[in-house]
């Protein structure tokens, strides 16, 4: 299904060009939401004028049952500020879809795979060479 956004803005007004790039980074989360009945994105911009600011509150509804994501940002522009939302959706988007794909643990890092047998052995795990096949090596090396 295609997303659905609503965007508020408060304290300011978008230009033309401001009001493309962010619907052009809220359609960039459609990939991730093409599973999705009915996703529906909420963007509250706020320009706060003593911190110069623009606070962002970017929420992904995934259906009327479904679950939702929430990311409240701050930057200097509209833009940039939306841009940071979108890419913490993103992340966790990709941590949920992980977490329905039965991975232990998004993000973590588990002991190394072990090596396979048809894999050549590395490091420490090399066997010693006996005499006879250092000597064949060796050539000025006399065996006996």
């Amino acid at each position: 299904m295609t997303l659905n956004t609503q965007v508020q803005v408060r304290g300011f007004v978008l230009n033309d060009a401001e009001e493309r790039r962010i619907e052009r980074q809220l359609r960039s989360l459609e990939p991730r939401l093409a599973e999705s009945p009915e996703p529906v994105a909420d963007l509250i911009l706020e320009w706060h004028p003593d911190q110069r600011t623009v606070d962002t509150t970017l929420r992904v509804r995934l259906g009327h049952l479904g679950g939702h994501f929430v990311s409240r940002t701050s930057a200097e522009t509209a833009d940039y500020a939306t841009r940071l939302a979108v890419e913490d959706i993103k992340r966790q988007i990709e941590r949920h879809m992980a977490r329905l794909r039965g991975e232990p643990e998004y993000g973590k890092v588990g002991p190394p795979p072990a090596p396979t047998p048809e894999s050549p052995p590395t490091g420490s795990e090399q066997p010693e060479n006996s005499e006879a096949q250092q000597a064949d090596e060796e050539p000025g090396r006399l065996y006996g």
